[in-house]
């Protein structure tokens, strides 16, 4: 019997006794668990039976993936623990790694176990020596809060020195710590968002992204790694763009202020000011929201809407005075920034 693709869904609310009174299959004891493992071939496992009864455990084999199989494994918790484990011990010892969800009874989702027992399979997959996981809702990321703090800092001030050390701290604690893989997920997920929420659209941390626990163990092999890919954005940062000061990038907005209107393109600022073109970017989209592009354009527009409410102004002059040398172009960009001609605007 394969499982239905949705079944294995997180947000899959069909409840365990609906699941298994749609396919005929009734189960006498009280308390039931996914187990999944991961097997070293894709045949491995199809010598047991889909649904078997043995020391009053009963289970269904579901396949599902290549070397993967899941069971839905009914029994009494309180009467018949050590059944569990002989199951595992006996009936699953061909299995790589093997993870287990925590216990449901008939009315829990199929979705919330089979997801818990996913999550401690990959945990297995992904932390050193650790074949069997069985799956806890402890939060470990609480205890973790003031390294991810400490790193954060450093980031933000861009020590490069603190955001090594801290890395390194923060892969031996989840170690330590034999973290979910989802919860090793969801730090580092706070870290890349650390990345951005100080650095931008800078072009050295694009293609950085968030990543699921799946995807994690489909691209990593050890937290190490993981975190390695932060660390590589920072040793690829020239020693002469640290993070340049509030004061700079003030004087850089007013000069952009001040001279928008004459032909100053974003690589004469970067040698003006001694910051890479890449840098300079990030630096003025984070503080302006836009691009530089479209910053000096909106101030060009905005300067020429009110210039044409003087009537002894030709437009073409309005044209030239605000940087603009083709009147075709310009009226092209002032009809797309404010929906009319120039021309039809002085006359509203």
């Amino acid at each position: 019997m394969r499982i239905c693709s949705n079944c294995s869904e997180p947000d899959n609310n069909i409840k365990i006794s609906n699941f298994l009174t749609n396919r005929g299959i009734e189960l006498e004891f009280p308390h039931c668990r996914v187990i999944s493992c991961l097997f070293p071939h894709s045949s491995a496992g199809d010598s047991v039976g889909e649904q078997t009864a043995q020391n009053d455990i009963r289970w269904i084999r579901f396949r599902t993936g290549q070397n993967k199989m899941s069971y839905l494994v009914n029994y009494d918790e309180q009467k018949n623990s050590v059944g569990l484990l002989d199951f595992i011990s006996g009936s699953l010892a061909g299995a790589q790694y093997i993870g287990i969800s925590g216990i449901g009874v008939y009315s829990t989702p199929i979705g919330k176990l089979y997801q818990e027992s996913d999550i401690a399979l990959s945990s297995s997959c992904f932390l050193p020596e650790q074949r069997i996981t069985e799956y806890k809702a402890t939060d470990h990321a609480a205890a973790l809060s003031k390294l991810v703090l400490k790193i954060e800092l450093a980031i933000k001030g861009y020590k490069r020195d603190l955001i090594e050390q801290g890395l390194d701290e923060l892969s031996e604690e989840c170690v330590a710590l034999r973290m979910p893989i989802d919860q090793i997920s969801t730090v580092y997920n706070q870290i890349v968002l650390f990345v951005y929420k100080y650095y931008g659209n800078n072009d050295l941390v694009h293609g950085i992204e968030y990543l699921t626990y799946s995807q994690i163990v489909r691209t990593c092999e050890s937290v190490q790694q993981l975190f390695e890919r932060i660390r590589v954005i920072f040793e690829q940062q020239p020693d002469e763009e640290l993070l340049i000061s509030k004061e700079t990038v003030k004087k850089i907005i007013q000069y952009i202020d001040s001279s928008y209107t004459e032909d100053i393109s974003l690589s004469m600022l970067s040698r003006q000011f001694n910051i890479s073109l890449g840098y300079l970017s990030a630096l003025i989209k984070k503080e302006t929201g836009t691009n530089y592009s479209d910053y000096v354009v909106t101030k060009r527009l905005n300067l020429a809407k009110e210039l044409l409410s003087d009537i002894s102004l030709s437009i073409q002059e309005i044209v030239e005075r605000v940087g603009y040398k083709d009147y075709f172009h310009f009226n092209k960009l002032f009809k797309k920034h404010f929906g009319i001609t120039p021309s039809k605007h002085r006359k509203v």
